[in-house]
């Protein structure tokens, strides 16, 4: 029952999004619910990506039709491997049940800055105010964009003629429907992710602070001390054991991510190109693929940071006045070193780690490819 509190916010988003997770939805009432939104769901992304490859011939609108398709492709690829793998998901968010960062300080108490146990609030706060951010001005655009007009709210194929009413206003309502599912478990699995993460830095800044003070505790008596120790060895397996399953379960999926976010980026660096000039649509690329970076950025941070706090362990073992200390406790000291020195990073499917040094990279790369465009175009301009 705490485990479910502590997730309640990401829980309500997979459940608008028919696709609940820690045992939500069993009635059948939801079970329709589920089946229905996830058929609009997947119906309305085939016509947008048909709707893709029906203007192949005219650049312009195929490249306005892609930049629906592809960012939605990412929530599908989401939806598709949380529903695929639902039980490993549950089995990892319930190997949090034993870690506490509830008691952990918000804010550091020499810089003042925010700790990691302080954002994971924050996390959740920002999904669901993301959430509504996105949703409510986009369900606006779509039904301003489709009154008094034949458009629909998102350009789409539709196997029949969608102008007339009332089926062009049920179409119209369908896609909203689907843009609901889009954003829920988008946004859902996102700070789910980030939260998860978060919980193994917080615990592992706990480990780092007990090895640093377990000698300093001067009431202990010997054989209590090396009881602790054995307690903070025990608590470091079972971080490195959630820290393996974290990789291992989402891996993949964030792979999937990646590959979509990295094409996002080099899509929209040509739609950029070719409707140079453009104010309108320059402004809603370069908006969107700031949208996309961000997301790059969350998961490359939040690796970084859980790999500098996996480094860490080291450097506490250090601090903890092991010199003078029983030869028991340096030998259990030593093999905590030895398993912190065994590197851990969360990886995109063991393509690339997700680090700083991959965002950098993948920056570079985004600008060196655009300049390439920008200087194909100024050849041919002036030929």
């Amino acid at each position: 029952m705490y485990t479910e509190k502590r997730y309640r916010s990401f829980r309500i988003l997979f459940i608008l999004a028919g696709n609940p997770l820690m045992g939500d939805g069993q009635s059948v009432a939801y079970r329709m619910y589920s089946i229905a939104i996830a058929t609009i769901y997947y119906v309305c992304w085939v016509g947008e990506v048909i709707e893709t490859f029906m203007h192949l011939d005219n650049p312009e609108e195929m490249l306005e039709s892609a930049r629906i398709a592809i960012p939605i492709s990412a929530c599908i690829w989401i939806d598709a491997f949380t529903r695929f793998r639902k039980h490993s998901i549950d089995n990892l968010i319930r190997l949090t049940e034993s870690f506490v960062f509830e008691d952990c300080p918000e804010r550091d108490a020499s810089t003042g800055r925010l700790t990691t146990a302080g954002m994971i609030p924050w996390i959740q706060k920002l999904t669901i105010l993301g959430t509504c951010l996105v949703l409510g001005p986009h369900s606006i655009y779509m039904f301003v964009r489709s009154i008094g007009t034949e458009k629909l709210g998102l350009r789409m194929w539709t196997p029949y003629d969608a102008r007339p009413s009332p089926v062009h206003e049920i179409t119209v309502i369908i896609q909203v429907l689907s843009t609901l599912v889009d954003v829920t478990i988008f946004t859902g699995f996102v700070g789910l992710y980030a939260t998860l993460v978060a919980i193994a830095c917080t615990q592992l800044e706990k480990l780092q602070e007990g090895l640093k003070n377990f000698r300093n505790e001067k009431e202990l008596k010997p054989n209590t001390e090396q009881e602790k120790l054995k307690e903070h060895i025990r608590f470091h397996q079972s971080i490195l054991s959630f820290m393996g399953a974290l990789e291992d379960t989402l891996n993949i999926l964030v792979l999937g991510h990646f590959l979509v976010i990295v094409g996002a980026l080099c899509f929209g660096v040509i739609s950029a190109v070719a409707i140079w000039g453009n104010a309108g649509d320059l402004l809603q690329i370069i908006l969107v693929m700031c949208s996309i970076t961000a997301q790059l950025g969350m998961y490359c941070w939040f690796g970084e940071r859980l790999t500098n706090q996996a480094e860490g362990v080291k450097q506490a073992v250090w601090e903890s006045e092991w010199v003078g200390a029983p030869l028991q406790q340096q030998r259990d000291l030593a093999f905590v070193m030895a398993e912190a020195n065994k590197q851990f990073v969360l990886t995109a499917g063991g393509f690339t780690s997700l680090s700083h040094h991959t965002l950098i990279m993948v920056a570079n790369q985004v600008m060196s490819y655009t300049m390439f465009l920008v200087n194909v175009r100024d050849e041919n301009d002036r030929a």
